[in-house]
């Protein structure tokens, strides 16, 4: 037993540090899309939520969507941000695609205001 216990002491340890490294890759991750100000979803669900990129309590985040509920990723339980991780790079490619759309439509409007005047 007490060998038992010692293990899961140290296995503990290491699954706190290696969550505290995956939490400071998804802040990393966060400030690479934080520029853009631009929300997006990911169409399909993860263990029933929706990944995307919000403001969540005034700051833009990874966050997960639930039947209308919003919460920074950071703030789920682990399983949910392991999870979450895989899907960071459709999250950036959806991200990518929206502010491209968006540039494109602010051209054309600057197109018409330019030829309205």
């Amino acid at each position: 037993m007490r060998d038992i216990l010692e293990q899961l002491t140290e296995a503990s340890a290491a699954l706190s540090r290696e969550s505290d490294e995956l939490n400071a890759a998804i802040e990393d991750f966060e400030e690479r899309l934080e520029p853009a100000g631009t929300e997006v979803w990911l169409l399909d669900t993860l263990l029933g939520y929706q990944l995307g990129f919000s403001k969540v309590d005034g700051r833009w985040c990874v966050a997960l969507r639930h039947e209308g509920s919003v919460t920074a990723l950071l703030k789920a339980p682990r399983k949910l941000r392991v999870e979450a991780a895989a899907r960071f790079e459709d999250l950036a490619s959806l991200m990518l695609k929206r502010v491209n759309e968006l540039r494109a439509g602010v051209a054309a409007a600057k197109q018409l205001v330019k030829e309205a005047t």
